[in-house]
């Protein structure tokens, strides 16, 4: 996954579950490792925690507007990808 310019590294995995019951709901939510360090201050979305053994940045974004059927995970990715940009 690529990330914006001002990050520490250039790109990082990009984590998240697949839900049990999707594609009636999307993706929630998202994980980068902890290592990248966004820009600071840290948008309020960015929380740092600890997923499945390892320090990770919890990425809270919600795809408040999901059609199921329609949407995909390729679409989940690339908002995930504009939104970071754009902070």
């Amino acid at each position: 996954f690529e990330l914006p310019a001002g990050w520490a590294r250039q790109r990082a995995p990009l984590y998240f579950v697949i839900p049990f019951n999707f594609p009636a709901v999307a993706p929630y939510p998202y994980y980068l490792p902890q290592d990248v360090q966004p820009p600071t201050p840290r948008h309020q979305a960015m929380q740092p925690i600890e997923w499945r053994g390892a320090p990770m940045i919890q990425v809270s974004l919600r795809n408040a507007a999901w059609r199921p059927g329609k949407d995909s995970i390729l679409g989940c990715l690339l908002q995930v990808s504009e939104w970071l940009r754009s902070r």
